[in-house]
């Protein structure tokens, strides 16, 4: 994954997220700076921007999977716009259960998760100031996901 992106996304410099990324999940979980970016996240404005958050997803998110399934070859079950949000604001709610969010995401392979997140943010480029925190919130729970092993 493009690190650099990664931080743009976040608002962090990249040697910060380095730092994350060369941990194990469950370290990157367990460490102080990580809930700190997590509980920095707005709640408030991500919940508001809900309705359209999803309505942006469900126009476009279909054809990200049409990519993934033509460019990637991958055949599982794609994320849903309800499942992508409402994991988004549940994970966030109840942030004791981040670390499920690598087991829920296991036998995703790699090449898919790098090839999706970017498209994924992209579809909320319209959305304003609330499409930026979506997309810093989306990032900062993907970050174990591509954590060292």
């Amino acid at each position: 994954m493009d690190i650099t992106f990664m931080a743009k996304q976040i608002g962090l410099p990249v040697e910060e997220v380095q730092e994350l990324l060369v941990l194990p999940p469950a370290d990157i979980y367990a460490s102080n700076f990580y809930r700190t970016l997590v509980e920095s996240l707005d709640y408030h404005t991500l919940s508001a921007a809900m309705p359209e958050v999803r309505a942006a997803y469900d126009q476009y998110l279909p054809a990200v999977v049409d990519r993934l399934r033509s460019d990637c070859q991958y055949m599982g079950r794609p994320m849903t716009s309800s499942t992508l949000s409402n994991w988004v604001l549940g994970f966030l709610h109840e942030p004791a259960h981040l670390g499920k969010m690598v087991e829920l995401h296991s036998r995703v392979p790699m090449q898919v998760l790098e090839y999706s997140l970017p498209e994924i943010l992209s579809i909320l480029d319209t959305l304003g100031s609330a499409g930026e925190e979506w997309k810093r919130a989306i990032v900062v729970m993907s970050l174990p996901l591509f954590a060292s092993a």
